[in-house]
């Protein structure tokens, strides 16, 4: 019997690697959609629950263009596995949604 984590940072880490296994096994989602999101996934830190690298870095980090990360991000989104806020000139934030916890 595994012990539920007590501290929040922990309950976030647990969620993390919930939302991971479903976004692997999401047979529906492209290759870069899932591998965009792993990247994410493993930068978010489980304090602040966001990340916000620029779509060059995340195309850099996963070896797909910018324009695939783009849309991998939407495609994200659009399946509920993701949460952006787009700033121009800014930058975008991104929070893992974890919708067992809606």
């Amino acid at each position: 019997m595994s012990k539920k984590p007590s501290n929040p940072a922990a309950i976030y880490l647990q969620n993390r690697d919930n939302w991971i296994r479903l976004l692997v096994d999401d047979l529906d989602m492209a290759h870069t959609a899932v591998r965009v999101g792993l990247h994410l996934a493993m930068r978010i830190n489980a304090t602040d629950k966001d990340a916000w690298p620029s779509t060059a870095t995340i195309a850099k980090m996963t070896g797909v263009s910018v324009r695939s990360v783009i849309s991998a991000l939407q495609s994200l989104e659009d399946g509920g596995y993701l949460l952006c806020a787009r700033k121009r000139n800014i930058g975008n934030r991104y929070w893992l949604r974890f919708k067992w916890a809606e």
